[in-house]
């Protein structure tokens, strides 16, 4: 037995690239050029600075760069270091990349502190390990690595999912322990919200509009409401995962957003103020590496950080990328269904067999499962489960599928462990106050680099390297809408432009055969083939990366976004109210920042309200905020119903959320295709101009949809045909009544029932408002009444059949033609120039109500002779 020498003296190399060169033994015989050059920027512009950022291209070895970084400095400067990656499989696969590859001591830290050994904790602590873990890691409320010196964030584009998790409180619908706390909340939030919001948190979404509907309570009514918030959030079962998010939002419901959808409601800051969580804030340096950094100031708000060292791509990277790609779109040219069974067959063909298909959702992936699974012999289905620590089942099994559901980067797999990658479906991971900004308000602009940054990381999972190839096809209307659009392609890199703009050409007008045949080819890398890589070549050379004006804008305002969150979650309103008017200064040129400038134009009127209770004269900002924010934004901001001092919504508030919902309808029924459109189109004429009842209701409700409202067709006894609601205070109740022969006598139990309907609804439908506006009508063919019917009808609009069907045939020519200019969610100058095109012909909600109103009629006597007369 003898004393452990302690004594020791380690001469470090200077610089990354000497310590790489000295790294023994390491397997990776040289750096790539381009890694030499980000270290060598690196140690002349960015050693010292507290947070840099480095990009580099999908596949060209950013790992690698980012881990000599992090155990250069730890040798050299003693730091303790700690790599952060998005998921527990990354987690493995970069802790054995640094062991295997390069002979670095990296250890794996995932799953709970409790499971971490007490070696490598000490290792750690004591600086003798590079810790390798996930973005929880540090993000939580008692973190282990409470105290690193040096933080690496890998795939930082994908931050704001963990970093910004820590500051959200989240209350599923679904989830069985949290479902009383949601309903206890909405029950708290009914006298505050309009009784169509409650209506759509308390019941199951029964269309389209209802799933994708997503509101924000003002922060007035979140900040009346506190106690009770408090006290129902307080309830969340002691140490689960609901809790531990509530102590780091408790007290400071003043600086977060409420947002509730008919699925979950949640709590967060419109930003993350890291700036107050110390394990992120207090460590010297700070490296974010991703292939696409974003512009705007997008990676400043998803790290809460104000100034970010960028170190620009190496010379020669900004037009070429990394491998290669033959993207197909089926879907332009088959229909839903064939293009189903087309991708069946794909992955049956593509050898080897392995494919790996990325869902937006847990539901999505396990109805591609069972589509997939019965024409695997084997069954080999797997999930992101399944190979968390290790891909060996899915790369040594053929044919094999892995389906991964709301994972779009850091799943990597190159060469000929998988050659086909399937994306079903737009790559959103979109939170609710994402999803609010982009769908209601519009903040197009701020969110068009994210959502390229996110389907740019899932185009490139199966291309790994500069000789890798992999065919990507994609489907799902959301997503083919978008990348088939010139103006999104157009910002991204000019050799991904290239390939999508090949595979679109390549896509149009094939059939089944003739399309497995060219992803055949591809596959061959043989002569036909590299005839198709000098055209790629060719565009890639004649395209260029477009950057808005506007984004410059963004990219100023984004340090006073910073400032106004950590002011407000300090509690330090004025400052908060200064930085909020200095950003929209900052944003008010042009029509791309309008949407997000009349956000801001909200946040500074909830920073004037908190003040105003505090001291007075903040009144009158604060409605000048609220209403700029109703009026550029098309935001619904109420305030607790005591207070007076704000006026009423404008009268458009409802034309306003039927053109939003219209938007929702026409996205999700395609824009690169008119397939889906034409259908419904169709079915609505045929419905519309038919004798069959039952038909024709049909035709009318969907008509009523198509125009934005939550229509419905109920089937109870007595229960009217369809009726048409808006935001739960105007509806339009209908008796459709269509007769054998024009013009032939109406019935009066047809007049009681039209009369009775306002009744039924009132008493039948929860969205109802208590003050809504009722107008009852009569569809109908009969041209004249009996003497009794008179009575019934004197508070019914009768509207004549052919009249309808007049209307509503211009109404879909309208649509057919406003649907055309469509490009996507949140285009303010689409919704302004659609409205205006609807009102003129009476169809949106304010209009339609007009016309209506002017459809009480007084109705002839039998044999008269005269037409009805329209008072």
């Amino acid at each position: 037995m003898s004393f452990r020498s302690v004594a020791k003296k380690i001469q470090v190399a200077r610089s990354p690239i000497e310590f790489f060169q000295e790294l023994k033994p390491r397997k990776i015989a040289a750096l790539y050029e381009h890694q030499a050059q980000i270290l060598k920027d690196y140690v002349l512009e960015a050693q010292d600075a507290t947070d840099v950022a480095i990009q580099a291209a999908t596949g060209s070895g950013k790992t690698l760069v980012g881990l000599i970084l992090a155990e250069w400095r730890r040798r050299k400067l003693g730091e303790r270091p700690i790599y952060l990656c998005p998921t527990r499989q990354l987690v493995h696969q970069v802790s054995s990349f640094a062991q295997e590859q390069l002979g670095i001591r990296a250890y794996p830290f995932a799953g709970s502190k409790k499971q971490f050994p007490p070696e490598e904790k000490a290792g750690w602590q004591s600086g003798e390990v590079l810790a390798v873990a996930t973005y929880s890691s540090v993000f939580n409320i008692n973190p282990f690595f409470s105290h690193p010196q040096l933080i690496v964030i890998d795939d930082a584009h994908a931050a704001d999912q963990y970093i910004g998790e820590y500051w959200t409180v989240r209350l599923s619908r679904q989830e069985a322990s949290e479902q009383p706390l949601f309903d206890m909340l909405t029950s708290a939030l009914s006298a505050h919200i309009p009784s169509d919001e409650y209506a759509r948190l308390t019941e199951a979404p029964r269309s389209l509009a209802d799933h994708l509907w997503v509101q924000i309570v003002s922060t007035p009514i979140v900040i009346e409401l506190e106690q009770e918030i408090t006290s129902i959030l307080d309830q969340a079962e002691a140490n689960s995962d609901l809790w531990f998010r509530w102590q780091v939002l408790k007290g400071h419901l003043k600086a977060v957003q409420l947002l509730m959808s008919p699925s979950e409601i949640i709590f967060r800051p419109i930003l993350p103020p890291t700036e107050t969580h110390s394990p992120f804030s207090q460590a010297k340096q700070r490296i974010y590496m991703s292939a696409t950094l974003g512009r705007g100031g997008e990676l400043e708000r998803l790290s809460g950080r104000k100034s970010i060292k960028r170190l620009s791509s190496p010379s020669g990277w900004d037009g070429h990328g990394v491998g290669r790609r033959f993207f197909i779109f089926p879907s332009t040219s088959f229909s839903e269904e064939e293009t189903a069974e087309f991708v069946n067959k794909l992955i049956l063909q593509t050898g080897p067999q392995r494919a790996l298909i990325l869902s937006t959702d847990d539901r999505s992936a396990e109805s591609i499962r069972q589509r997939v699974q019965p024409i695997l012999p084997n069954g080999n289905v797997y999930n992101a489960r399944d190979i968390e620590i290790s891909k060996d089942l899915f790369v040594e099994n053929e044919p094999a599928v892995a389906i991964i559901a709301n994972r779009y980067d850091g799943i990597d797999f190159p060469d000929d462990e998988c050659r086909l990658l399937i994306i079903e479906g737009k790559p959103l991971g979109m939170n609710l106050l994402e999803r609010y900004l982009l769908e209601v308000v519009g903040a197009k602009l701020l969110f068009a680099e994210r959502m390229r940054t996110r389907m740019i990381q899932a185009f490139g999972r199966c291309t790994r390297s500069a000789t890798d190839y992999a065919i990507v096809c994609l489907t799902g209307d959301r997503l083919v809408n978008d990348v088939l659009r010139s103006e999104w392609r157009s910002g991204i890199h000019p050799e991904l432009q290239a390939e999508l703009h090949l595979g679109m050409e390549q896509s149009k007008h094939r059939t089944e055969q003739e399309m497995l045949e060219l992803t055949e080819l591809f596959l061959a890398q043989g002569d036909e083939w590299r005839s198709v890589e000098e055209q790629i070549s060719s565009l890639r050379d004649e395209m260029s990366e477009w950057v808005p004006e506007a984004v410059h804008a963004l990219e100023s305002s984004a340090k006073l976004e910073i400032n106004y969150v950590n002011a407000l979650w300090k509690g330090d309103l004025v400052n908060a109210l200064d930085s909020a008017r200095q950003v929209i200064d900052r944003l008010s040129g042009g029509d791309d920042l309008k949407g997000f400038r009349g956000m801001w134009h909200y946040l500074a009127g909830c920073a004037e309200f908190a003040l105003s209770l505090k001291e007075n004269g903040h009144a009158a900002g604060m409605n000048e905020h609220f209403q700029l924010a109703r009026s550029v934004g098309g935001m619904r901001i109420a305030i607790p119903r005591k207070d007076t001092s704000l006026p009423d919504a404008s009268s458009s508030i409802e034309d306003q959320t039927a053109i939003q919902s219209l938007e929702k309808e026409l996205y999700e029924l395609g824009l690169t295709t008119e397939r889906r459109f034409a259908q419904l189109e169709q079915e609505i004429r045929t419905g519309l101009y038919g004798k069959d009842g039952d038909a024709f209701e049909l035709a009318h409700e969907r008509l009523g949809r198509l125009l934005g409202f939550n229509s419905q067709n109920p089937s109870a006894h007595g229960a009217p045909d369809p009726f048409w609601l808006i935001d739960g205070s105007l509806c339009f109740v209908f008796e459709d009544h269509i007769k054998e022969h024009d013009g032939s006598a109406l019935a009066l139990h047809k007049a009681r029932q039209a009369a009775a309907h306002p009744n039924w609804v009132q008493a039948n439908i929860p969205a109802l408002g208590p003050d809504a506006e009722i107008f009852s009508v009569l569809i109908t063919n009969a041209g004249v009444s009996k003497r009794d019917c008179q009575v019934q009808l004197q508070d019914v609009s009768v509207w004549p059949l052919a009249e309808f069907r007049k209307w509503a045939e211009e109404v879909l020519k309208r649509v057919r033609r406003i649907r055309t200019e469509l490009k996507g969610l949140g285009d303010l100058t689409w919704r302004m120039d659609a409205t205006s095109s609807l009102e003129a012909i009476s169809a949106t909600p304010s209009t339609l109500r007009t016309k209506i109103e002017k459809m009480r009629v007084e109705m002839p006597r039998e044999n008269s002779g005269a037409a009805p007369k329209v008072l």
